[in-house]
């Protein structure tokens, strides 16, 4: 340590010059106020109080525990405390200027590498506050300490002393556990945490897999429909089978009780004269729900009742009927909960009636709900798990606490097993053979309805060509309700448009359902079902000096303010 080297640092208004011998750094000025002037190192010397912070104690057990280490593996330390003239060192320029301290000095051997700057950069004013760093080279971060080791030893041994104002045990306290992990062999603890992270890693990606692996035994076993036979007219049949509702057929269509269901059920209701939909007194958007003191009596209510109601459909008939104050359920009451609560008893009504019908292997609420639940949970596990093994939750900017960034990837396959479970849950509602027939003939009747649909210039008409293949249809309104329960709303609008304006050219009434009324007649089915649907979407709520000649290149380190 024989040669002084110089260095300029941006932002410097102070100079400072050490005598070989002393411990207390004097600020004296300079030519120039940015320029920086850092003492030569001094052989065996590995401890530079220059910021006066220090007792000689403290001192001296830094400096016997940097010979030891240097004495055992060949690692350098270079032990400063600096007395910056910024009001408020960042975290910033502390690693700056340790990295300009290890390659000024040359801290660590040439060609190796093995050096660390503990550095205290110390505001210039109190001397109290400041940045605690610790820069090690390449060498050094392979072999004993990397950069999340010494976040640890920063964060856990370092920081809590230091902002305890006793910057003395901020430093031992650090170069114990530094100390601790500079052994001839590398790190002592790397093997005993490498198998700590491992385990960690494997719970967490584990506990997904496991529950992953049971859920596909779920859908393997329980959630695979009966083959589907083939879907052609040869299928068709007289009358829907027994116990096939619209609002059943929709849920077998789509596999699920959705809101299309319920729009289905609605409107069944509705043809058969047992609710009347009026559109809400200036807002063409909502509906109230009206009963009537008797069912309808217009041909068309009388032919639908011919067939009996759904159970679930009876229920949701009963539910409006209670709920309707003086026969009249308006649409303010509807969004305000009473909508929702319609629709969640609906929906498990109309599980139970499917799984009743022999239509699914379980009710369609039950398993695919029972695997949404599993699903979140293992995301909301995920989350928990992080919050107690990985997460930094301090006032620092990281996501993940030091030497646990390793996490992230287990932890992100976790979430991402649990989200797959909740996207496809919907899957496991399997159907049975009986399903699949009533499916099979359910799509081909709306191949018929959508066919005859297309072919005709208007309701009536479409009635009387459907009647040769689906002799059951034989009103416009079951047509209609048909038509929602099929998905085939679009056509069903496309064919209204067609009715009124053949109405129009020949100047003959155009039919409208009895059960709706709205000040433009009912006009879109689709718009009317919208209506109806959204009653139930509202919810209740360096070389030559005294080091060794080794650099920055490829070093590393952490460090945080106090």
């Amino acid at each position: 340590m024989t040669r002084a080297r110089t260095f300029a640092l941006g932002g410097r208004r102070a100079a400072l010059a050490v005598a070989l011998g002393g411990a207390v750094a004097l600020a004296l000025p300079v030519a120039a106020l940015d320029q920086l002037i850092l003492p030569p190192s001094q052989e065996g010397r590995y401890v530079y109080d220059l910021a006066g912070i220090w007792n000689a104690s403290a001192i001296d057990q830094a400096q016997s525990t940097a010979v030891a280490i240097r004495d055992r593996t060949g690692a350098e330390l270079a032990i400063v405390s600096w007395p910056s003239d910024d009001s408020d060192v960042s975290t910033g320029t502390a690693r700056a200027d340790a990295i300009t301290i290890m390659d000024t000095w040359g801290v660590g051997r040439a060609g190796v590498n093995d050096g660390l700057v503990v550095l205290f950069d110390m505001d210039f004013q109190s001397r109290s506050h400041g940045q605690i760093y610790l820069y090690a080279g390449s060498g050094f971060l392979d072999r004993y300490l990397n950069e999340d080791e010494a976040a640890a030893v920063v964060n856990d041994a370092m920081l809590p002393r230091a902002v305890d104002g006793d910057l003395g045990a901020a430093l031992l306290d650090g170069l114990q556990r530094i100390d601790h992990a500079v052994q001839p062999g590398g790190n002592p603890d790397r093997w005993t945490q490498a198998l700590i992270n491992a385990l960690l890693a494997a719970l967490v990606v584990g506990v997904g897999v496991v529950v992953f692996g049971l859920f596909l035994r779920t859908w393997w076993e329980r959630g695979r429909d009966a083959r589907v036979v083939l879907i052609d007219d040869s299928v068709l049949l007289p009358d829907p089978p027994p116990g096939l509702t619209p609002a059943l057929a929709t849920v077998l269509r789509r596999d699920a009780v959705d809101k299309d269901g319920f729009t289905s059920a609605l409107v069944d209701l509705g043809h058969r004269g047992l609710v009347t939909f009026e559109q809400a007194p200036g807002d063409k958007k909502h509906v109230d729900l009206v009963v009537p003191p008797s069912p309808l009596i217009d041909p068309n209510s009388l032919e639908a009742r011919r067939r009996p109601l759904g159970t679930a459909e009876r229920s949701l008939a009963d539910s409006i009927a209670t709920k309707a104050t003086g026969g009249v359920l308006s649409w303010s009451e509807l969004k305000s909960g009473e909508g929702a609560k319609l629709w969640e008893s609906f929906k498990k009504d109309a599980g139970r009636a499917a799984r009743a019908a022999g239509y699914f292997r379980d009710d369609p609420n039950r398993l695919t709900g029972r695997w949404l639940a599993v699903g979140i949970a293992v995301i909301a596990a995920v989350v928990a798990f992080g919050f107690i093994f990985a997460f930094d939750t301090s006032e620092n900017s990281n996501l993940f606490r030091a030497g646990r960034g390793f996490l992230g990837l287990p932890m992100l396959i976790a979430a991402v097993l649990g989200g797959v479970i909740a996207l496809f849950s919907g899957r496991l509602a399997a159907r049975t053979a009986d399903g699949a027939r009533t499916l099979a003939m359910s799509l081909a009747y709306r191949n018929t309805l959508r066919f005859e649909m297309a072919a005709s210039r208007s309701v009536d008409e479409a009635v009387e060509k459907t009647k040769s293949r689906l002799p059951w249809i034989t009103t416009p309104d079951l047509l209609t309700v048909w038509a929602v329960a099929f998905g085939l709303k679009d056509e069903i609008d496309d064919l209204i448009k067609a009715t009124f304006a053949q109405a129009q050219a020949t100047g003959v009434a155009a039919w409208s359902p009895a059960w709706y009324s709205g000040g433009d007649g009912l006009g879109s089915v689709s718009n009317m079902s919208s209506m109806i649907g959204s009653i139930g979407t509202t919810a209740a709520s360096s070389s030559g000096s005294g080091y060794g000649g080794g650099s920055s290149g490829g070093g590393g380190g952490a460090g945080g303010g106090f």
